[in-house]
């Protein structure tokens, strides 16, 4: 059991997959123009719609992007690599690629968006911020991506 709990409070020796999406999405941003992804999650049906039966899901996930190929590869991403169930965690995760600093407590608050000009390290070229807003009545826990590039 200690190992188990042990393990889990480590940190991962191995880089996070999310930081290469990142760095792929922020790579590709030509111009100045702004480029943006936002990842919704539901955990309970609290945001869905009901299908045509009546029926809600009980959880849901959804990503609002451009048309672009890196929004599209992004977002492919966040659908199936991150958690509908803890919205917080993703943002943590996004955070740690951009190196932000904050306590790992997860009851500690977070900030509400990052800047930085590289992932894990490495040059970007240009500006990448992540964001997190929490649910609120009308509307689901939503992580953002922006990148715009450098004027």
């Amino acid at each position: 059991m200690c190992s188990a709990l042990s393990s889990c409070a480590t940190k991962p020796s191995e880089p996070d997959d999310l930081c290469g999406q990142l760095q792929a999405f922020a790579a590709a941003q030509v111009g100045s123009e702004e480029r943006s992804v936002s990842l919704t999650t539901d955990w309970g049906g609290t945001y869905a719609e009901a299908d045509e039966n009546g029926d809600k899901p009980f959880f849901e996930k959804r990503c609002i992007r451009g048309e672009d190929a890196p929004s599209r590869g992004l977002c492919a991403y966040l659908i199936d690599n991150t958690s509908t169930e803890f919205p917080h965690t993703n943002y943590r995760r996004a955070l740690r690629c951009l190196g932000a600093q904050f306590s790992r407590n997860p009851d500690s608050p977070l900030p509400s968006h990052y800047r930085s000009s590289s992932v894990l390290g490495h040059a970007l070229g240009t500006e990448l911020e992540v964001s997190f807003a929490e649910a609120t009545a009308d509307s689901p826990p939503t992580l953002r991506v922006l990148t715009r590039g450098r004027r």
